[in-house]
């Protein structure tokens, strides 16, 4: 998560990424430029700090600059290899953009390097159930229940994971 969104929002404040997405989606695309030209200035004057290059990343993806996404998650990852937020923040762009196969390999990292990432598993597991594969889906939302209890969506995701594992055997209800 970026110092700026930290100063925000609040420092220890439980977020998802997908939050953070809605947020600056919020700011419109004006606002997103100019964050990316304050970032931009910042790698400039700070061309190792792996948070600038991370956060303009993160931006990019929110403005569909796919290549200049992709461009400084590499670059972070170089500076940071055994950091998992680098790899779950690209995993959650890949995510996004549809390619749960390349999003897998980066959740899978980013809980390999920490496995109580439990926002990792929980985008692992989405990821999975887009390709079908409902029984691996409900191990990360299990381990994420275990992780962390109440997580907002955990139990309703892992309701229509079970469902499309029984084909629908199980019946879904919104949890109370």
């Amino acid at each position: 998560m970026s110092r700026d969104f930290e100063a925000e929002c609040g420092r220890g404040l439980p977020v998802v990424l997908g939050y953070y997405r809605w947020l600056c989606d919020a700011l419109g695309e004006e606002a997103l430029r100019q964050k990316v030209e304050r970032l931009s200035a910042e790698i400039t004057d700070n061309p190792v700090d792996s948070h600038f290059l991370l956060e303009r990343a993160i931006t990019y993806g929110h403005l569909d600059e796919v290549d200049y996404a992709m461009r400084d998650y590499e670059r972070v990852i170089k500076l940071c290899p055994d950091d998992p937020k680098v790899y779950y923040s690209r995993g959650a762009t890949l995510l996004d953009l549809g390619q749960m196969k390349a999003a897998i390999r980066d959740f899978d990292r980013a809980t390999e390097l920490d496995p109580s990432h439990a926002e990792a598993h929980y985008r692992r597991g989405l990821a999975r159930m887009h390709i079908g594969q409902y029984q691996r889906a409900i191990q990360d939302f299990d381990h994420v229940i275990l992780l962390n209890p109440h997580h907002e969506f955990v139990q309703y995701d892992r309701r229509v994971a079970v469902d499309r594992a029984t084909g629908g055997e199980e019946g879904l209800t919104w949890p109370a």
